[in-house]
This record gives structure tokens, sequence and C-alpha cells, in this order.
């Protein structure tokens, strides 16, 4: 009766080492589970931050391009007022220039504004990625609560 009594025992700190185990692989790859994710958001975060600067980079590249074709057709104006004919000539081209510019400018302006909105839904979707984060730290908490709870 002793035997079978030890070996009860023995049976059961042996299936409590399992659940320890089970428990501990659930613990490991939980906290894998949320460095996996940290290191997804700061990898987002980057390239939402590179993104944005390479755009900001290209629309400051192509308004310094778009001014400096507006300074060109001002100074072709100036210079073409001497003539009449020359002048009717240049007002012409000039004002052809004037409005492909504009145009250029109109284009730039809704890259600009698209660029906004891309940061904006970037910002919202790192927003989204941070709250599903601190849930995950909650639940993480919440289980190693309720292990240390089981444990004692």
């Amino acid at each position: 009766r002793t035997r079978e009594n030890e070996r009860e025992r023995e049976r059961t700190r042996e299936r409590e080492r399992e659940r320890e185990r089970e428990r501990e692989s659930a613990r490991v790859a939980q906290k894998d589970a949320l460095l996996r994710g940290e290191e997804t958001l700061r990898n987002e975060v980057q390239l939402a931050h590179k993104q944005q600067l390479l755009q900001k980079k290209t629309a400051k590249s192509d308004l310094d391009e778009a001014l400096q074709q507006l300074e060109a057709a001002q100074t072709a104006i100036e210079l073409e007022t001497k003539d009449k004919k020359a002048l009717r000539s240049a007002l012409d081209c000039s004002q052809q220039e004037l409005e492909s510019a504009h145009q250029h400018l109109k284009s730039l302006g809704q890259r600009w504004h698209t660029a906004q909105q891309e940061l904006e839904d970037t910002k919202k979707r790192l927003a989204s990625l941070q709250q599903q984060l601190e849930k995950s730290q909650h639940e993480h908490e919440s289980t190693q609560q309720q292990l240390r709870s089981v444990q004692q």
C-alpha cells in the first residue's frame, strides 16, 4: 500500500512537472511573439519614417525645380520686353511655360497631399499596432499572474 501511494505521488509529481514544462513553453512562446511584435513595430516605424523623409525630399526637389522654371520664365519675359515682336513671342512661350509650371505645381500639391494622407494612415496603423502591443503585454502580465497564482 505504501509503495502504491509512493507511486501515485511520483505520478502526481511527474504530471506537475509536465504541466510546469507546458507553462514554461507557453511563457517562452508568448515572450517570443511579443518580441517579434515589438521588432515588427520598430521596423514599420522606421520604414514609415524613411518613406516620409524620401517623399518630403522628392517634393522639395520638385518644388525647387518648379521655382527655377518660374524664375527662368520671368527672366525670359523681362529680357524680351525690348522688342514688341520678340515680346509677343516670349510672352506666348513664357505663358506656356507658366501653365506647364502651374500644372506641375498642382501635381506636386496633389502628391504632397497624398503623402500627408499616407503619413496619417501610417500614424493610425502605428497607433493600432501600439494598442495591440499593449494588449499583448497586458495579456502576458495576466498570464504571468495566473501562473504565479497556480504555482503558489
